[in-house]
């Protein structure tokens, strides 16, 4: 299951008061590239599902699951629940919704202009990959904004 890059990100900062902008960019990071990285590979003992489109269409999403993992596509599985009990959303943005139901299309806060460019800098290629472009904001830029946050590796020396 993956997730809107800044949905991801903006539910990490809203529930982790204390959270590790530089764990938190390689976590994001390290997830789309595998994402990425099985996409290309077609394994068929793979399945990607995009949480958004599981919100949107879960009859067809669910039913494409069941058929992935060669299972009946039981009643219960379209219905969240938790030990046989309706579930709440786990949604940082959407804690007061009704238990028992799928979320259509939950409302949440955009990205800051300077997170959207942290976010591009760090997963726009892999984001991009599996369908959640993100605009980079080039590779000088992209350079900069890793070097202050040290996720580069090893930087030239000579120009």
């Amino acid at each position: 299951m993956v997730r809107s890059p800044a949905d991801t990100f903006l539910s990490r900062k809203r529930m982790e008061p204390s959270l590790d902008m530089k764990t938190c960019l390689q976590d994001l990071r390290q997830s789309y590239r595998i994402a990425a990285e099985q996409a290309i590979k077609n394994d068929s003992r793979y399945l990607a599902i995009r949480y958004e489109e599981l919100c949107e269409v879960p009859q067809t999403v669910i039913t494409r699951i069941t058929e992935f993992l060669d299972i009946e596509p039981d009643p219960c599985l379209f219905k969240p629940t938790v030990a046989g009990e309706a579930a709440h959303a786990n949604s940082s943005f959407s804690a007061d919704m009704p238990a028992g139901i799928i979320l259509k299309n939950p409302k949440q806060p955009g990205l800051s202009a300077q997170d959207s460019k942290l976010l591009g800098a760090f997963i726009s290629r892999a984001a991009s990959t599996i369908g959640y472009p993100l605009k980079s904001p080039g590779n000088i830029q992209s350079l900069l904004i890793k070097l202050k946050f040290g996720l580069v590796n090893h930087v030239m020396t000579k120009i």
